[in-house]
């Protein structure tokens, strides 16, 4: 069985509200880099944006193109036999089930009019399928997990995380968003050690220093929290989320 998707990480939603991954279900590996930081020969105070311009994400965006989404039609005016006929007409049998189309469905209902209740779905299905690939069944489970965490059901997605890196143990992207999980459910002491091993496998995620700034301020711990804030921002200057932490906590030393 051919792997349909090479594991490669590709954050995805708006940093701050969902702090997640969402893997592409396509073969093409994305590729992305932060801006290598900016050596100084004394510490600078980031200033606020002087125009409103699109800005990189704490994590990287999604660079490539999910698959369209199958156009809705109107349902016709039907009883309550015509509706149950219906119902078990259309119902997915095991057999019928493609994996690697249903992981690819998945992934387009973070994009348009997509829904996490539906990439729920659609994710269930490809993993139940038997039809992946070790690669493609972390990318199922993280993007479920992150649909469940959309959906406020976060023990759920910790579950899938856990799940994604019993699988891919040393992805640090994976343990960056568990962190933000447990942030999320006040499970601080959890949350704190896995951003310190996302750190442990890339000491230049931006994304995993916003994350663990995020949690020393939670633990009152503020400055560890502007430490990490300055760090995310010499990684990511051109992200909105860290600049606005970094100028806050860097304001706040002048």
């Amino acid at each position: 069985m051919r792997s349909h998707t090479p594991y490669c990480l590709i954050p995805g939603l708006v940093l701050g509200v969902v702090l997640g991954l969402v893997l592409p279900a396509s073969g093409a590996v994305a590729q992305f880099t932060f801006p290598e930081p900016v050596e100084q020969t004394e510490p600078q105070t980031p200033q606020p944006a002087q125009n409103e311009t699109s800005a990189q994400s704490a994590t990287p965006e999604i660079v490539l193109t999910p698959p369209p989404l199958p156009e809705a039609t109107a349902a016709p005016e039907t009883s309550p036999d015509t509706e149950a006929a219906a119902d078990t007409a259309t119902a997915v049998r095991p057999d019928d089930v493609n994996g690697i189309v249903e992981n690819e469905l998945c992934h387009a209902q973070f994009f348009d009019d997509g829904t996490p209740a539906q990439a729920v779905i659609h994710c269930t299905r490809a993993l139940e399928s038997g039809d992946l690939s070790e690669g493609d069944i972390v990318t199922a489970l993280v993007n479920r997990g992150v649909a469940y965490k959309l959906n406020g059901q976060l023990a759920l997605a910790i579950e899938d995380y856990t799940a994604a890196l019993e699988k891919s143990p040393e992805a640090g992207d994976i343990y960056t968003t568990r962190a933000n999980a447990f942030l999320e459910m006040s499970q601080l002491d959890a949350a704190i050690s896995d951003a310190n091993k996302a750190l442990a496998f890339n000491p230049e995620y931006a994304a995993a220093y916003y994350v663990r700034g995020r949690i020393f301020e939670a633990l009152g711990q503020n400055t560890f929290a502007g430490d990490d804030f300055m760090r995310a921002y010499e990684l990511a200057p051109d992200n909105k989320d860290i600049e606005e932490k970094a100028w806050a906590y860097g304001s706040n030393q002048n």
